[in-house]
């Protein structure tokens, strides 16, 4: 190993701590938690949300019971949850960086930066979550087929629609590399046959493999598991992450410009690079029309990365990833969250701290205000609403011997006509995330039903 690629490995390493050590991350992660849990204990597999992420769920409750037998219940499993992210996400960095080496990619280890420490990836990396799990497989994948490896490209692209079911949006841009045998960017020319031979090989792993991680799911629901329909996400919080979170206003302003700039040299794609902008395009479209998370666009990021360190000028990609890299530490024109979280009121900071800053402080309040919640005394038949606290709730509930009939009071959200039957025997109090989150999906307001609020920070 390069000198340069090892100190960075060792940075990489040292200031994901203070993440990796402090919860499971975003609340889904904690329902993913949740569902290792119980299928450690239970052996019965119940998805913490549909289609399921059986592979990344099925390895952590192996290591769930494997950290329960060594260390008996004394070390916090996020720990060992988010490191199993974090060592996954080092087979992505590493696949990543050989895909650029293939391609002779100048300014590799800028590039390599970028990704590492994009926000988002980041994040994402020192998680109990799927979205790196998929993407480190996706890569390797990626990597398989330009080294001609078909068989081993399946099953890697099978691992990851086992963490993601979206992952087999790659699988046209491989099937097209298969078919031109990308080699340097350089199209040999091989018999059809053997052509077509190589993607029956690849497609028919993939496919199996996806089988196989879904098997638990497939004899519990059928096919019926792959159906979801989420709420649509506010159009104005949605632009304002992927602005925020993915790039920061100066790089994503700096992007723009520049992509105007240089648009040109897009229109010099050749057939080589179809399968780049195959990825890229096909996870923006479904990124639009399902703009759920700004997690859902990752897997484009480091095919877009390519595409960019390869038609911007060398000065340009630089300056773009060094706004990248400044956008984890300082942020700038961000929400006041701590204004929007107690007075549910949108401010603006024109400086304010990075996203991981904010992340580490975001983790630890959770923490906190759910530590808060379940020590406050209360009626014994008293409910509280507590929004996407819910299932961090639970999973800290259990943790420390909280009785499952207090645990049971402990409801995400209700509509009007159900809190009113509550409150006809139940006193309800709520938390200010659960009064922004009832005000979005049921078009009430909590302080005029007559709940408490139950100021313990959240």
């Amino acid at each position: 190993m390069k000198p340069s690629y090892l100190i960075f490995l060792i940075i990489y390493i040292v200031v994901s701590i203070p993440l990796i050590f402090t919860g499971f991350g975003e609340p889904d992660a904690w329902r993913s938690a949740n569902t290792i849990r119980n299928l450690a204990y239970t052996f019965e597999y119940t998805p913490s949300r549909f289609p399921g992420f059986p592979v990344v769920e099925f390895i952590n409750a192996i290591l769930f019971k494997i950290t329960n037998l060594f260390f008996c219940g004394k070390l916090h499993f996020w720990i060992i949850s988010n490191l199993a992210t974090f060592f996954i996400s080092i087979l992505g960095i590493y696949s990543f960086a050989k895909i650029l080496e293939h391609y002779d990619v100048k300014n590799r280890l800028i590039t390599i930066l970028s990704f590492t420490f994009l926000p988002a990836l980041w994040i994402a990396s020192t998680s109990t979550v799927d979205y790196i799990w998929a993407l480190s497989f996706v890569l390797a994948g990626y990597y398989a087929i330009l080294q001609k490896k078909y068989i081993n490209a399946g099953i890697l692209l099978g691992l990851a629609s086992g963490c993601r079911i979206t992952s087999y949006l790659i699988l046209p841009a491989l099937v097209v590399i298969i078919y031109t045998k990308c080699d340097c960017f350089a199209i040999a020319r091989n018999d059809k046959k053997i052509k077509f031979r190589n993607m029956i090989k690849f497609v028919v792993a993939s496919i199996f493999t996806t089988i196989i991680c879904y098997l638990p799911l497939i004899i519990k629901y059928g096919f019926g598991f792959l159906w979801v329909v989420n709420a649509r996400p506010d159009i104005g919080i949605w632009g304002y992450k992927f602005i925020n979170d993915i790039f920061g206003l100066p790089a994503f302003v700096m992007l723009a410009v520049s992509l105007i700039i240089y648009r040109k040299n897009f229109l010099k794609l050749q057939l080589n690079d179809a399968a780049l902008v195959i990825i890229v395009f096909l996870y923006a479209i479904f990124f639009i029309v399902k703009p759920d998370k700004t997690d859902y666009i990752i897997p484009a990021i480091p095919f877009f990365l390519i595409l960019l360190v390869r038609f911007f000028p060398r000065r340009i990609f630089i300056s773009f990833a060094g706004l990248l890299l400044l956008n984890n530490f300082i942020s700038f024109w961000t929400v006041d969250m701590a204004r929007y979280r107690n007075e549910d009121k949108i401010s603006f900071n024109i400086v304010d701290k990075g996203v991981i800053l904010r992340n580490i402080e975001l983790r630890q309040e959770m923490l906190r205000t759910v530590n808060n919640i379940i020590k406050t005394k209360m009626e014994d038949n008293a409910i509280v609403l507590t929004g996407w606290y819910r299932p961090i709730i639970e999973y800290v509930a259990i943790e420390n011997n909280v009785a499952p009939e207090l645990l049971s009071r402990y409801y995400n959200l209700v509509s009007e006509d159900e809190l009113k039957k509550l409150k006809e025997s139940h006193p309800v109090y709520y938390i200010p995330v659960a009064y922004r989150e009832t005000k979005r999906a049921y078009k009430y307001k909590l302080d005029e039903t007559g709940a408490k609020l139950l100021s313990v920070g959240g």
